[in-house]
């Protein structure tokens, strides 16, 4: 594929869109998944959260059943983002939980942090600051100690 500038949506969207439809054509469930994912994480940027909650339902039914623990946490991290960016404060809050709830199976004390941290700045987008500064604290930690999970460290920056 050809460099792509940072921003180019349209062509991210067209690299996504082919990956996709070679995913499915393998028969590849959780490739499928992931380049769903992407798309639902690109249309959310460009504000069709419409778009992106179908590609994010979408990539969690392709994802279920699938011993693809990390892949179904982004997934509803993503929900949760369209969902808060849509002011839908309490279905992001169920969102992070499943997040949260398979961070904790899978025993990533990092990625648990991360979803901490994300679950706090939806509570501070209600004004429940005194919530979302718990969340942020538990998350610090963490953060501090393992240097943040390989995904993002949204709280490696807090030293509240």
């Amino acid at each position: 594929m050809g460099e792509m500038d940072q921003g180019d949506y349209g062509a991210a969207v067209g690299y996504l869109d082919r990956g996709l439809a070679q995913e499915r054509q393998r028969g590849n469930r959780a490739g499928s998944a992931v380049f769903m994912m992407n798309l639902g994480f690109i249309n959310l940027r460009q504000g069709d959260r419409k778009a992106a909650s179908i590609n994010f339902e979408e990539a969690l039914k392709t994802a279920q059943g699938m011993e693809t623990p990390n892949l179904t946490i982004s997934i509803h991290v993503g929900l949760a983002a369209g969902h808060k960016a849509q002011a839908e404060y309490e279905m992001a809050i169920q969102s992070f939980d499943k997040a949260l709830e398979i961070g904790y199976c899978i025993g990533d004390k990092a990625r648990q942090a991360e979803i901490l941290w994300w679950k706090g700045d939806v509570f501070y987008a209600q004004g429940l600051y005194e919530k979302a500064l718990d969340l942020f604290r538990a998350s610090t930690p963490t953060f501090e100690s393992t240097g943040g999970s390989k995904h993002r460290s949204p709280g490696a920056h807090f030293k509240g």
